[in-house]
């Protein structure tokens, strides 16, 4: 457990230009992103949706089908040095920011068995954040023991975080307000969930639908049913739109800004 803790995803889709090829860093949203970043008061981890890094790389090794563990294998490589790239631009912006981090890869400290977390090492992330550091991390691949390789994807680690270190906290940046009743890229009328409890978990899951662009991780079902975990395990989850300047900054000095909240009996 760690007291106060935040835990903050910034989402591949705005901190990278998704459809580059190859992948490419929207520096000048990560250095305004690193400024509002500074707002926060307390332990705070950071972690990176892979975005073009991470999914372009994924895709091409079929981590999205089922391939054969060599193949698999040989995508290892590639999506390791895409992400490490990712993380050192983010690392960079928050540096300038005068935010002292350190980055610390699934890959070095999670092994996965049929693509579920069968072993971690948390005590570097624990230490560091004893430390005064800010953690940086990140969607990766990781060694499966059934499958060769695996995606641990960013918001199963932000979930499995937020259980076991106990955040109270876990803000979720994406490129739209939050949760809809239906997909607003396909429907103009789609509504925005404002908050999501046991009153209305399955009629929210019912409404959503696989992630527009490549995304190899199941897309906004997914990342919705583990955003709900997390909150089960006692977090206050806000989902919002990290592409529009100061609801980040906003969340984390606790003021009202367009979003979805996450909570459960609390």
């Amino acid at each position: 457990m760690v007291s106060d803790l935040t835990i903050v995803k910034l989402g591949g889709s705005v901190i990278t230009y998704k459809d580059k090829v190859p992948p490419k860093t929207d520096i000048d949203a990560l250095d305004r992103i690193a400024q509002e970043l500074r707002a926060c008061r307390g332990p705070l981890i950071v972690v990176l949706g892979g975005g073009a890094h991470g999914h372009q790389a994924a895709k091409h090794y079929g981590y999205d089908t089922p391939e054969g563990m060599e193949r698999r294998l040989e995508g290892v490589p590639l999506i390791r040095h895409n992400m490490t790239l990712l993380c050192q631009d983010v690392q960079d912006s928050l540096a300038r920011a005068g935010i002292s981090t350190v980055s610390i890869p699934p890959f070095c400290t999670f092994v996965l068995n049929a693509e579920k977390i069968d072993e971690y090492f948390i005590e570097p992330i624990v230490m560091s954040l004893e430390s005064g550091l800010t953690v940086v991390t990140h969607g990766d691949v990781c060694f499966d023991r059934s499958h060769g390789a695996s995606i641990l994807s960013g918001d199963t680690l932000v979930s499995w975080l937020s259980a076991q270190l106990g955040a109270p906290r876990v803000l979720v940046g994406t490129d739209v307000d939050g949760i809809y009743d239906s997909d607003p890229r396909m429907n103009p009328d789609a509504k925005l969930v404002r908050r999501v409890d046991n009153s209305n978990e399955l009629f929210v899951l019912d409404g959503l639908g696989p992630s527009a662009s490549i995304d190899v991780t199941g897309g906004m079902l997914k990342k919705v049913r583990e955003l709900i975990e997390a909150a089960q395990h006692g977090a206050t989850v806000t989902i919002f739109n990290l592409s529009v300047e100061g609801r980040l900054e906003a969340l984390l000095r606790g003021e009202e800004t367009i979003c979805t909240r996450i909570a459960f009996n609390h």
